[in-house]
């Protein structure tokens, strides 16, 4: 079953979902007023719908799929009357996290808040409708009807209709990436965008019931209130309607007032990243803010992105442990997805390390499970790579160790060279009192 994990610092707008539904059924671009006489209709029958955004932070960006680039979705000098159901078409739009955008179809009756960080594409047609690539969004009616709304979920090759609740209450919906290692692959397979063929769907109902049809020859699913379904495309299985784990914290959470500190930050951050004319360049310079809660958020952006060449250049020469641990995050999805991407790191590390130095970084980017560390030799060379010279790779070493045992014993990477041996001792007396392992087998 798949947990989407919260995150640390809420998802930003300024105002309420119900406020930010409102604008966007009333505006196209913030700045363009639209009529709104268009009368909802089902999933299925509409086709050339419209599609108003709300980007209230200016952090949307739009990629080329083909040329692999990125653009800022909305324009820096305020000139933007462009239509977003035209400027949404043959892209993929990305929001990173600490932002949010609100995007909605007036034809077809419902708004969605997408929380960063979340790549999607608005599917035009016969069949309107999100396709969620990656990443998290809430969905609800935009008006209380007397029939019922549907919102239909691409996934891969495939879709789900959600019945939306006719109150109003909101359906959240999550998208997890699979490890994927497909043999025979090289650097040249790595895409820009995740594999969604085999991701798994999350569809949560935190409020009220909700029906889902997966399959439209077979029954919908009934999911209760608060229960969540999941469903993998490419598995072969019925979806699973389950009531744990538990609705997660982030879909109540992106409901409520933000803290005015938050608020602050976030527009800080936004601030920093629209200096840069181009999404290219705009997140190296940010990585580089006084503020480590600026500069750690900055790599959120190439994370989603899958923009190797940033989150290696994070990892090896940032002196902020916090930016580093997010570098680490993303290079870490990136490796696990595909042998390409994990190619394609490979070749990036290489020209910035010696090549001594590459596998141990590999592994420790691939990371290690509790069955490796219960062999004394594992177990042994993890900890010492806690004392290697490079900062990014004991900062490696202590996030794969945080990981498996739950523990630091207070070690960080840029502490002073007698902080660090204190700490190490302590991890050595922990392999001691353990046999030389860092967790034990089961028999």
């Amino acid at each position: 079953e798949m947990v989407v994990p919260d995150q640390s610092v809420a998802p930003a707008d300024s105002a309420t979902p119900e406020a930010a539904a409102s604008t966007a059924l009333n505006t196209d671009s913030g700045n363009t007023a639209v009529e709104d006489s268009t009368s909802p209709a089902s999933a299925s029958d509409t086709a050339n719908v419209t599609f108003h955004v709300v980007d209230s932070s200016s952090m949307i960006v739009l990629g080329d799929v083909e040329k692999n680039s990125w653009v800022w979705g909305t324009s820096t000098d305020g000139a933007d009357a462009q239509s977003w159901t035209q400027r949404l078409r043959g892209v993929v739009a990305g929001i990173a996290e600490p932002f949010e955008a609100g995007i909605s179809s007036p034809e077809n009756g419902w708004t969605a808040q997408v929380l960063g960080s979340s790549l999607f594409e608005a599917i035009n047609g016969g069949k309107p409708g999100i396709a969620l690539l990656d990443g998290r969004l809430l969905v609800r009616q935009t008006v209380s009807l007397n029939k019922p709304v549907s919102f239909r979920l691409y996934t891969g090759s495939t879709s789900l209709v959600i019945e939306l609740p006719m109150d109003g209450s909101q359906v959240a919906i999550g998208i997890a990436q699979t490890t994927i290692i497909p043999e025979g692959a090289g650097a040249s397979d790595f895409e820009m965008l995740p594999v969604v063929e085999s991701a798994t769907v999350a569809i949560f109902a935190p409020d009220a019931n909700v029906s889902v049809t997966v399959d439209p020859e077979v029954e919908p699913v009934d999911v209760g209130k608060g229960y969540h379904l999941v469903w993998r495309a490419d598995s072969g299985e019925p979806p699973v309607v389950s009531s744990t784990p538990p609705i997660p914290a982030w879909i109540f959470d992106a409901a409520k007032p933000k803290p005015d500190s938050t608020v602050e930050l976030i527009a800080e951050i936004a601030a920093e990243f629209r200096k840069s004319p181009t999404v290219a360049d705009a997140a190296t310079e940010v990585m580089e803010n006084l503020n480590p809660q600026v500069a750690s958020y900055a790599v959120k952006l190439p994370a989603l992105l899958r923009n190797v060449s940033d989150l290696t250049a994070a990892l090896l020469q940032s002196d902020v442990t916090s930016v580093r641990t997010e570098a680490i995050r993303g290079l870490r999805t990136i490796a696990q997805q595909s042998v390409g991407g994990r190619m394609q790191i490979a070749e990036s590390l290489q020209t910035r390390i010696p090549e001594a130095e590459l596998e141990n970084v590999m592994t420790l980017l691939n990371g290690l499970t509790p069955t490796a560390v219960e062999e004394r030799a594992t177990s042994e060379w993890l900890v010492e790579m806690l004392s290697n010279n490079r900062p990014a790779i004991r900062e490696l070493a202590i996030f794969n160790l945080e990981q498996l045992t739950g523990e630091r014993n207070n070690f960080f990477a840029d502490d002073d060279v007698s902080r660090r041996e204190s700490a190490v001792r302590r991890w050595h007396k922990l392999l001691e009192r353990n046999d030389g392992r860092l967790l034990t087998p089961h028999n």
